[in-house]
């Protein structure tokens, strides 16, 4: 009996499901199904992407082998000199974006620090100026930039610094509107969270780029959750600490689910809902429709809409962690312990679980947005120390930084050698994963939610 092998041959739309003989070619059991591979322009590959020889037996295939036929004319052809020269005015235009921001974040931090001393013509007549200001600036850039214009991999570093700027003025904006009357930190946050959410919102919705879109639409929900906590802070009457502590609690966790959050694709694509699932979970269950072919056009698609919600949400939630971090961690609570060691295993888990979490991604920035954020969180709490003991405080503190100066320059000169090591690797895992579980109850037991929990049960 001569051997057989089942495969299955994916052509677009159409799937062919032959059974031929172990010893013939695939070329000629292609020609058999009217397919004709043109060399250098379409290829076989299996379901790892691995390509696959057309000249070889069937035999070398497992028996029902999924082989797809890939068209590699299936991508776009940008004109290399506009892409090079669009590539080079997005880096000059990034680093305007950056300086933009960093006047938004200064503007915020000034409103932050009160606006009692402002009359309230000029409070209002501000605040309208700014959101008028952030609202040009935001529509202008998403409907300027558009898909295919430049270098993607330029657009997607580009993005994350121009949507600083615009939300950052949006965010001074909102809070500056709060009167000097009712002004209080927590007030003026859940304001400018508002505001900048709105904005980031109405980006989405204009946004001629789909990066951009993506971008925006992370940026608000992002917002949007953050605005919660601190509405859910003001609601219990917890002072701004309290709500900056739990802000860096959750900061590990959100960027620790953060990647399985940001694929967006149709169930179908998955599993072949319609040929496999035999139960129903309910009754009226309507069964997902099968997956569109997947193309080389598409896949470019998906993963540049994941890579800029993955950049812009991995920046901001960064970046909202290290500046949660003074307000969370000075001044250390000493009169209240449980406080006072809540404040001591937030910075310990939130700044390890930052500083670790960076090695899983291959991008420079997703790397070092989170270590200069843990970098932020040590400091604070090195000053809340020194800041609570005095001298002997500022002695313990030199003495820490010496040996952390001393361990990390050894770990480098290992490094440097090409020093590796499964063990560490896996052991920082482990304590990055327990630090990520702990980071956001130490947050709430910093932010005294024991204490309130006691006042509501007495």
């Amino acid at each position: 009996m001569t051997e057989r092998r089942r495969l299955a041959i994916v052509d677009g739309a159409r799937v062919h499901e032959i059974v031929v003989p172990a010893g013939t070619l695939l070329e000629t059991a292609l020609d058999g199904i009217g397919l004709r591979l043109q060399a250098g322009q379409q290829v076989l590959v299996e379901r790892t992407g691995r390509e696959v020889a057309i000249d070889q037996p069937a035999w070398r295939l497992d028996d029902g082998a999924l082989l797809s036929v890939i068209d590699l004319r299936d991508r776009p052809q940008p004109s290399k000199r506009n892409a090079t020269a669009s590539g080079a005015a997005l880096t000059t235009e990034t680093v305007a974006w950056w300086i933009l921001g960093a006047v938004g974040v200064l503007l915020s931090a000034l409103v932050l620090g009160g606006t009692d001393a402002l009359p309230a013509d000029l409070r209002i007549g501000g605040a309208l100026g700014l959101g008028l200001a952030a609202l040009i600036v935001g529509i202008a850039w998403s409907v300027r930039t558009r898909d295919g214009e430049a270098d993607p991999a330029a657009t997607a570093a580009a993005t994350p610094a121009a949507a600083l700027g615009p939300l950052a003025l949006a965010f001074a904006a909102g809070a500056a509107a709060i009167p000097s009357s009712a002004h209080s930190i927590p007030l003026v946050v859940l304001t400018g969270l508002a505001a900048a959410a709105v904005l980031a919102a109405v980006i989405a919705l204009v946004a001629s780029s789909e990066q951009v879109r993506d971008s925006a639409g992370a940026a608000a929900v992002v917002l949007l959750i953050l605005g919660a906590i601190w509405a859910l802070a003001l609601l219990l009457g917890m002072p701004a600490q309290g709500a900056a502590a739990i802000t860096l609690g959750a900061a590990p966790v959100a960027l620790r689910a953060l990647p399985t959050m940001l694929l967006d694709v149709p169930p179908g694509m998955f599993i072949d809902y319609q040929r496999y699932q035999s139960t129903r979970w309910a009754v009226r269950e309507r069964v997902p429709e099968p997956g569109e072919p997947v193309t080389l056009t598409g896949a470019r698609r998906i993963a540049g809409q994941s890579t800029a919600r993955l950049r812009t949400a991995t920046v901001m939630i960064a970046g909202i962690a290290a500046i949660s971090a003074p307000l969370a961690l000075v001044p250390l609570q000493q009169a209240d312990p449980l406080r006072f060691w809540g404040q001591l295993v937030l910075s310990a888990t939130a700044s390890l679980a930052l500083l670790l979490g960076a090695r899983r991604s291959s991008v420079r920035l997703l790397r070092w947005v989170p270590r200069a954020a843990a970098a932020v969180v040590v400091l604070s709490v090195v000053v809340a120390a020194i800041l609570a003991s005095g001298a002997l405080g500022l002695s313990v503190a030199a003495a820490g930084l010496l040996v952390i100066g001393i361990a990390t320059s050894a770990v480098l000169v290992a490094v440097g050698r090409g020093a590796s090591s499964l063990f560490w690797s896996r052991l920082a895992d482990r304590v990055e994963a327990l630090c990520v579980v702990f980071a956001l109850p130490a947050g709430l037991v910093a932010a005294g939610v024991i204490d309130l929990m006691r006042g509501v049960m007495a």
